[in-house]
C-alpha cells in the first residue's frame, strides 16, 4: 500500500527542495561495517524480543495453537525476527553517526514500527512520529466504517439479526495431497525459474500442471494451466478479525506488566489473527498433506504454523547459503532440506530457525552448474576460449535507478558500483592473457548517464565485456561453469561454484568500507575473502596459475567440509526423493 503521503520518490524530491536529503552513506570517506543483521553475538535481539514479550506472555498465547507443538519457542521465534526486521534502518543511522561521533543526531522514524528499534549509538536519539500509521490508521477506519455500514444495511434488509460471516472459499474444494507456496511467483527476476519441485510425468502429483500453488504476496498466475490461489487477495470479515484480535489479547493482557509488554502483545494478536485467517482457509483444501515452501525463510510464519495446525509437513529446500548468519531471519519448518551439516549446525544453534528435522542435500542450483558444464561454453566465451585465455566471471551487486534510494545503501548505492567496475577494469590490465565478463542481477543501471562514461571504456577494451544477455534463465550458471576463476561480491552463486569446485574470490570492500560480509560468514582457513585490491590480484594470479600447492587446500575444505561433498549433481534427484516418500 503506497503511503497517504506519497511514494518515496514524491517524498524524496519533496524533503530536497527545503534542504533535506537521504542519508547520504556513499559519501562517507570511511566508515566500518557491523552489520548486526548479519550475527548477533551478543544475543541483543534475544534480549529485545524477551522484553517485548517475555516467557509468561507467550505462555498465555499457549491454549491458542492446541494443534502446534511447543508454540512457546516457535511464538518467540516470530518476535525475535519481529524485532531484528528493524536492525537495518537502525545499523545505516549508526553507520553516519559513529563516522560524526562529535555530533548529536535525531532519528525521526514515521510509523510505529520505529517503537521496535533499539541499540542505536549513543549519540543518536529515537523520536517516532507514526505519520504513515497515522493517515492509514484515517483510511482503515473509513474502510471499517464503510462496511459496517454495508453490513448493518444488509442485516436490515433481511430483516433477520447481525451475523458474523466466514470468509468465502479460495475456490472448489480440492483434492490435491501437495502444494507449493511461492514468493512473488515462478521466475526470480531474469535469472531463473522455480521449476524445482517440479516432475515432468504428466500424470505426478508435481507435475506442473497437476501441483496446487499458494502464492501469498498476491502475484498473479503465469499460466491458466496452473491451479493458482493468491492468498492475500481473499476477503477478511471485519468482524472475525475483531473477534480473534480481543480473544488474543485477552488471554494475555493480564500477563502484561510493563508498557513494553503491550507493543509485544499486539504483536502477537496480529499475529494470531493471521494464522485464524490462514487456517480457516486451508480447510477448503482438506486433502492437503505437503506443503512446498518456496524461499523459506521469506514465507509467513502465521502461514506455516497454520500449515501445521492442519497436520500439513512444511518442506523446504535452503534457498541461499549464507542465510543462516543473518540474525534477521529463520523459519519454522517440519522438514529443512539444507545444504549441508555444516549449515545444519548454524542453523541449530540460532534462535531464528524452529525446525524438526534437517536433511543435508546439497545446493540445489548446483545442478545446473554440472550440467552446463557438459554443454558448449556461451557464445560469449568462444572466442577468448579459442584464443587460450583465462576467463573470469564477475559478478557484481545490482544497483538502485533513483538517487534517493542509492545514497543510504552501504553496498548497493552508486559509488560502490562504479568502484567495483573500476577495480574489474583495473584486474583485466594487471593480469596477462584474461577475459573478463560483468554479470548482473539485471543491467538496467547502464541507461544511467553518471555510469556511461566507464561502459564507453568497457566497451572499447578487448579483453572484459558486459553480459547483457537475460533470454533465458541459468545463462550466470552457464557462464559461470566455464570459467577459470569467479570473482563476486557475496552472492549465492559463489557459494555454489565453491561446492563443484569452480575457484572463487569474495570482493569483499568497497570504495569507503571493507569486511561487509567476512564479520558475519566465518570461512576461515579458506582466503576467499579479499578486503582490498592488492589481496584480490595477488590472489587470482595465484588461482590462475593453477599452482595445486596455493590455494587448492582452501576449496578443498569448503567444498568438503563447508558444503559437504553435496556438489555432485544429484541434489535435485535428492529432494525428489524425499518428497516423493512423504507421497507414498
Amino acid at each position: 500500500m503506497e503511503s497517504p503521503l506519497g511514494s518515496v520518490k514524491q517524498r524524496a524530491v519533496a524533503l530536497r527542495e527545503v534542504g533535506i536529503v537521504p542519508l547520504p552513506l556513499e559519501d562517507l570517506s570511511r566508515f566500518v561495517v557491523v552489520l548486526k543483521d548479519f550475527s548477533d553475538p551478543e544475543k541483543n535481539f534475544q534480549i529485545e524480543a524477551r522484553q517485548l514479550a517475555p516467557l509468561e506472555v507467550l505462555q498465555a498465547f499457549d491454549g491458542l495453537y492446541p494443534n502446534n507443538a511447543d508454540i512457546v519457542t516457535k511464538l518467540n521465534t516470530v518476535m525475535q525476527c519481529m524485532v531484528s526486521g528493524q536492525i537495518y534502518a537502525v545499523s545505516q543511522v549508526n553507520f553516519w553517526a559513529r563516522a560524526h561521533p562529535s555530533r548529536k543526531h535525531v532519528f525521526i522514524y514515521p510509523n510505529v514500527h520505529g517503537m521496535l528499534a533499539f541499540d542505536l549509538a549513543s549519540n543518536v536519539s529515537l523520536l517516532v512520529v507514526p505519520m504513515d500509521t497515522f493517515f492509514q490508521g484515517i483510511a482503515t477506519v473509513a474502510r471499517i466504517f464503510r462496511k459496517v455500514m454495508r453490513a448493518i444495511t444488509a442485516t436490515l434488509t433481511r430483516k433477520g439479526t447481525l451475523a458474523v460471516t466466514e470468509p468465502p472459499d479460495l475456490q472448489n474444494v480440492s483434492a490435491s495431497r501437495v502444494v507449493f507456496v511461492t514468493h512473488k511467483g515462478l521466475n526470480y527476476g531474469d535469472l531463473f525459474q522455480k521449476t524445482l519441485f517440479y516432475s515432468d510425468r504428466i500424470d505426478s502429483e508435481l507435475h506442473q500442471e497437476n501441483l496446487l500453488h499458494f502464492d501469498y504476496s498476491d502475484t498473479p498466475s503465469p499460466s491458466k494451466k496452473i491451479k493458482w490461489v493468491c492468498l492475500g487477495r481473499q476477503p477478511q470479515s471485519f468482524w472475525l478479525t475483531l473477534y480473534y484480535s480481543l480473544v488474543a489479547i485477552g488471554r494475555g493482557i493480564v500477563r502484561v506488566r510493563r508498557i513494553q509488554h503491550i507493543i509485544g502483545l499486539l504483536i502477537l494478536a496480529r499475529v494470531y489473527v493471521r494464522f485464524k485467517f490462514y487456517t480457516k482457509r486451508l480447510q477448503a483444501y482438506p486433502d492437503l498433506k505437503v506443503a512446498l515452501i518456496d524461499y523459506e525463510v521469506l514465507c509467513p510464519k502465521p502461514l506455516l504454523l497454520a500449515f501445521e495446525a492442519k497436520n500439513i509437513k512444511t518442506v523446504a529446500v535452503q534457498e541461499r547459503f549464507f542465510m543462516p548468519s543473518f540474525a534477521r531471519v529463520g523459519t519454522v519448518l517440519n522438514t529443512y532440506l539444507c545444504a549441508s551439516e555444516y549449515a545444519a549446525e548454524v542453523m541449530r544453534k540460532s534462535l531464528t530457525y524452529s525446525v524438526d528435522r534437517y536433511l543435508p542435500v546439497g545446493q540445489y542450483r548446483s545442478d545446473n552448474l554440472i550440467k552446463a558444464r557438459q554443454s558448449p561454453p556461451p557464445r560469449i566465451l568462444e572466442a577468448p576460449k579459442a584464443q587460450g585465455r583465462k576467463i573470469i566471471i564477475a559478478l557484481g551487486f545490482h544497483t538502485y535507478l533513483d538517487w534517493h534510494d542509492t545514497q543510504q545503501e552501504p553496498d548497493l548505492n552508486w559509488k560502490a558500483h562504479r568502484h567495483f567496475l573500476d577495480e574489474m577494469i583495473r584486474l583485466s590490465q594487471d593480469i596477462f592473457n584474461t577475459f573478463i565478463v560483468l554479470r548482473y542481477k539485471n543491467v538496467d543501471w547502464l541507461s544511467l548517464p553518471i555510469f556511461a562514461e566507464v561502459v564507453q571504456q568497457i566497451e572499447s577494451m578487448e579483453n572484459i565485456t558486459i553480459s547483457i544477455d537475460y533470454e533465458r534463465p541459468f545463462i550466470s550458471y552457464d557462464l559461470c561453469a566455464h570459467s577459470h576463476l569467479v570473482i563476486a561480491k557475496y552472492t549465492s552463486l559463489g557459494n555454489e561454484c565453491m561446492s563443484v569446485g569452480i575457484p572463487v574470490l569474495f570482493h569483499d570492500y568497497t570504495h569507503n568500507t571493507k569486511q561487509v560480509v567476512a564479520n558475519a560468514f566465518d570461512s576461515n582457513p579458506a582466503r576467499i575473502m579479499c578486503f582490498n585490491y592488492q589481496e584480490l590480484l595477488e590472489r587470482a594470479r595465484v588461482v590462475l596459475s593453477g599452482d595445486s600447492h596455493a590455494m587448492t587446500p582452501d576449496y578443498e575444505y569448503l567444498k568438503n567440509v563447508v558444503y559437504g561433498g553435496l556438489g555432485d549433481g544429484k541434489v535435485h534427484k535428492r529432494i525428489q526423493a524425499y518428497i516423493d516418500s512423504l507421497l507414498v
